[in-house]
């Protein structure tokens, strides 16, 4: 019951009325991950002076190197900066520069610099996003704070801002970190105009494998149909996007907001890895990571700043389900297949949408095969020879069983 409340009183929005902003104990790692959404999601003058009052670094500890005296401060400090990151809408010019101070202050915790760049860039205006682009692009800053604002930026992508970070992906100066943000931002914003330069760089070496991660999360089919004849020669590429795109350890690829379907974005990700998944009719390797990812991420949702729930996120896939879209409603029921959302499929077919009921009875199909039959390994360069990271996983897997 202890830690349900936070959730409950994170879904209260402007119902909710307490004497002071919430706060909970730290231990509880559910109650601590629920508490910033709740506290961001209060009337904002309930929380806005007392979560800006946690900000400010106490000189006597130690931020520079995460440490257990430094720990409790620093999980009030992050609590706050989350909070503020889910209050969103116009911010004061105080607070921004508070945030701004923690994202460049090198004697304080990184981690809470990461933490203000994506506040400052959920609370921004056009005119603020302009001012983060320029410190990115100014390769004279300290990465630090380069690293920071760029990691706020992907979470909230610009198509009209990405163009000018495709020069980013190129060259040997920039840092891999900075290259690897740069290709999220790039991708999420889903720029068509990005497409031809992201298909010259999948020609560069140096810029390659951050192409590829760009084309995989919004590019286009030209750029997804040249992934599957360069990736077989480039091992080391192959390797880089397989272990980005499908990691579990971070939340880099599961990104999902409701502008990406109003943008397209996400149709455009659909699309890309539909082609790598059914790569075998333009080349001997397929790739169905990408396929794996997004399905499961669409069925799972997303309870970060600015993310979809599972119920706005099926409810916009069934809206495309049944549109007048017919390529659309085709991509949509293979997705809804991967999810196995028999009900919106059902649902559909119930109005007279064919592409449901022709997925129901693939759906159907796969599930009288079984989930082994489903899941066959995806092979690398060499269509007959699992790459070495997928030989691993399978001898693990093998002495598991």
């Amino acid at each position: 019951m202890f830690t349900d409340w936070p959730f409950s009183l994170a879904s209260l929005g402007d119902r909710a009325h307490p004497a002071r902003p919430v706060r909970t104990p730290v231990r509880e790692h559910r109650c601590a991950a629920a508490c910033p959404a709740a506290q961001g999601r209060l009337p904002r003058g309930l929380v806005h002076k007392a979560l800006t009052g946690m900000l400010k670094r106490d000189e006597k500890v130690d931020f520079s190197h995460p440490s257990a005296s430094s720990e409790l401060a620093y999980s009030h400090r992050m609590e706050a900066i989350s909070g503020l990151a889910f209050l969103r809408g116009d911010s004061d010019p105080e607070l921004v520069n508070q945030l701004v101070t923690i994202v460049e202050d090198p004697d304080d915790d990184a981690r809470l610099g990461v933490a203000a760049g994506v506040a400052l860039t959920e609370m921004a205006d056009a005119t603020m996003l302009a001012t983060l682009l320029a410190k990115i692009l100014d390769c004279n800053a300290p990465e630090r704070a380069r690293i920071a604002f760029l990691n706020g930026l992907w979470r909230k992508p610009s198509a009209e801002l990405s163009p000018q970070l495709l020069p980013l992906l190129g060259g040997e100066i920039t840092s891999g970190a900075i290259k690897l943000l740069a290709a999220l931002a790039i991708g999420y914003s889903a720029n068509s105009a990005n497409d031809e330069e992201l298909l010259g760089l999948l020609d560069d070496r140096h810029a390659r494998r951050f192409a590829a991660i760009a084309v995989m999360l919004g590019g286009d089919e030209a750029g997804a149909r040249r992934l599957l004849e360069i990736l077989p020669s480039d091992r080391y590429a192959e390797e880089v996007v397989r272990a980005t795109i499908d990691s579990s350890q971070d939340d880099k690829c599961s990104l999902l907001r409701e502008s990406m379907f109003s943008s397209d974005q996400i149709y455009r990700r659909m699309r890309v890895a539909e082609i790598l998944k059914d790569g075998k009719c333009i080349s001997p390797v397929s790739y169905d990571y990408a396929w794996r990812r997004l399905t499961g991420l669409l069925a799972a949702g997303s309870d970060a700043p600015g993310g979809m729930s599972r119920r706005a996120i099926r409810a916009e896939l069934y809206r495309a389900l049944i549109g007048h879209d017919p390529e659309r409603r085709r991509l949509v029921a293979a997705v809804l297949v991967g999810m196995r959302a028999r009900g919106l499929l059902l649902a559909a077919r119930d109005v007279g949408i064919q592409e449901a009921r022709e997925a129901l009875r693939r759906l159907d199909e796969s599930q009288a095969r079984g989930p082994q039959m489903d899941e066959q390994p995806t092979l690398s360069a060499d269509s007959s020879v699992p790459s070495p990271m997928l030989r691993t996983r399978h001898r693990i897997q093998g002495t598991r069983r």
